[in-house]
């Protein structure tokens, strides 16, 4: 019997428990299956499988998701777009009776596939007419994207406001006409 009172019983107890463990897990080990290389090219075969229907299922989002943005992108110069966005911008106010105090194209802006054309506009009116006027941007079919808004009361005796607002055009990239690069006259020296 193993006793546990003595120290000298108590190390070789020990002992022989850790070797008897030992032994346990090494029968354990060896029973176990070795993985094949059948087993390994399967499970890389899988994996792989695995990814290219993810990468299929990301192309395809991505084509969905490209099929949706296409209606809202302009085509065109960048002089060009800016005057259909004004035209747009005022024939709604016009319909809303709202006055646009002014009209301020930023500098466009690179995107990934795409330039954006930041404007900054500032619009009159009673509130009703300004929230209709701001829904008419934030619709689906708008070529115009509403990025912010700053409403402040112009009169507190009417509902008169000016809003000020922040939109965007965005111009598919394939579609931005660029000028060459401007090349040295002949002859001409380099600076």
């Amino acid at each position: 019997m193993i006793g546990f009172k003595n120290r000298d019983e108590s190390l070789a107890s020990v002992l022989i428990i850790t070797s008897i463990l030992i032994l346990a897990g090494s029968f354990v080990v060896m029973l176990m299956p070795k993985p094949t290389t059948a087993g390994i090219v399967t499970g890389r075969d899988r994996s792989r499988r695995q990814l290219e229907e993810e990468i299929e299922q990301t192309k395809k989002r991505t084509q969905e998701m490209q099929t949706a943005v296409q209606p809202r992108l302009w085509t065109g110069n960048n002089e060009a777009i800016t005057a259909s966005v004004l035209d747009q911008l005022t024939k709604e106010a016009t319909h809303r009776k709202l006055q646009i105090g002014a009209f301020r194209p930023q500098k466009p802006q690179n995107v990934p596939g795409m330039t954006e054309l930041p404007f900054s506009v500032q619009v009159s009116g009673p509130y009703p007419a300004v929230r209709s006027f701001l829904a008419t941007l934030d619709a689906s079919g708008s070529k115009v994207a509403l990025r912010s808004v700053q409403v402040a009361s112009s009169d507190a005796a009417t509902s008169a406001v000016t809003a000020t607002l922040g939109l965007s055009a965005y111009i598919e990239a394939k579609a931005e006409k660029t000028e060459p690069a401007a090349r040295p006259a002949p002859g001409g020296t380099r600076g």
